[in-house]
Parts: C-alpha cells; sequence; structure tokens
C-alpha cells in the first residue's frame, strides 16, 4: 500500500524542543491517570511531537459489541467502527483518507462486507518558515 508523504519529525525539532522547554509541565500532566498507569514516555518534547506531529488511530465509537457484563466468546452478526485519524500536519489528508480506505477494503479477510463512509477529512496546519533578511 502506497504511504501518504509526510514531512518527518525531524523537521519540526528545533521548534518543538524549544517548545517544550518552556512548558510548566509535561504534555502528560493534562491527563488523569488510571491508578500506577503512566505516559508512554516522560520526555517532554517526545510528549509534544506524539500530541502535536505524530499521526495518530483511534476508536472513538462502536457498534455491534454486547454489554459488557453480557458478553461471551461468539460471533457477532456485524461490527461497526468510527475511528478517527489525527495527521502530522504537512501531510496530505486525501491522500492519506485514500491509503487508509484502500487499506481497510483491499483484500478482506473471510470476504467480510466492509463499508467507508462518513467521511470527514482536513489539512493540519503548519507554520512556514520565516526568511531571515
Amino acid at each position: 500500500m502506497p504511504r501518504p508523504s509526510t514531512t518527518r519529525t525531524d523537521s519540526a525539532l528545533p521548534l518543538i524542543r524549544p517548545t517544550a522547554a518552556e512548558l510548566p509541565e509535561p504534555i502528560s500532566a493534562q491527563y488523569k491517570w488510571s491508578g500506577t498507569t503512566e505516559p508512554m514516555t516522560s520526555d517532554w518534547v517526545e510528549q509534544l511531537l506524539a500530541r502535536t506531529w505524530k499521526p495518530t488511530l483511534s476508536v472513538i465509537a462502536a457498534d455491534g459489541f454486547p454489554d459488557f457484563g453480557r458478553a461471551g466468546n461468539g460471533l457477532r452478526p456485524f461490527t461497526r467502527l468510527k475511528l478517527s485519524v489525527r495527521l502530522p500536519p504537512t501531510c496530505d489528508a486525501r491522500a492519506a483518507v485514500a491509503a487508509l480506505q484502500e487499506a481497510l477494503t483491499t483484500d478482506v479477510p473471510y470476504n467480510a462486507d466492509v463499508s467507508f463512509d462518513d467521511l470527514q477529512c482536513a489539512a493540519g496546519w503548519n507554520a512556514p518558515s520565516l526568511s531571515r533578511g
């Protein structure tokens, strides 16, 4: 599957490092962690990169699953997921959507019916470099 081109996070590091140094606390301090759960990294720069430049794929809604108390080891008649994808600011959103659609609808296991709809996409924003003159 072709991957949409993105600018590597290396290009963001010269801006991210001083920004992270100015933060009063790490990004992870904004979240209430359950029990002894910790963030994936304690590095403030990596946390800021993950929040602003690194892509994420999240399941934000699901249908077709039984309630927790009634769940068992059995087949479901259908599963429906609503996904949210965060892209790096310089990634071509339309190309990313096309690549995701191809990945989810091509060579589907067991000839399952897969649809890809209710689509919304938007490009990220990246401040242009300022010329020094």
